[in-house]
């Protein structure tokens, strides 16, 4: 798993070094991220592709290593794979009988 502690760092820039150190990371890493706080975990989201991760943990962290700590796991979608519950779209399962009509 590879860890960046950000807690130090300028905002815009911090984010600039996670968004690049995501796209390094392959498909089912996990990259852990030390961030100031919940407002800085939301921009941060904002960021990254919905579609791209799957939150792993989010926990607040006490005392003087104050902040938040944040795993997201890298999830790659193919693109046209229609069954991926991560697709915008997905095929929803029918019960028996029952046809799926998305005309």
């Amino acid at each position: 798993m590879r860890s960046l502690d950000i807690r130090s760092m300028i905002q815009p820039f911090s984010f600039l070094i996670v968004s690049k150190a995501f796209k390094e990371i392959q498909d089912g890493e996990t990259l852990e991220i030390l961030l100031n706080g919940p407002n800085a975990v939301a921009v941060l989201l904002k960021i990254l592709p919905v579609s791209s991760y799957a939150m792993v943990l989010m926990e607040e962290r006490k005392g003087i290593d104050g902040g938040v700590r944040l795993q997201l796991k890298k999830i790659v979608t193919k693109q046209g794979d229609l069954n991926s519950p991560l697709n915008g779209n997905p095929i929803l399962p029918t019960s028996k009988g029952e046809q799926n009509d998305r005309s």
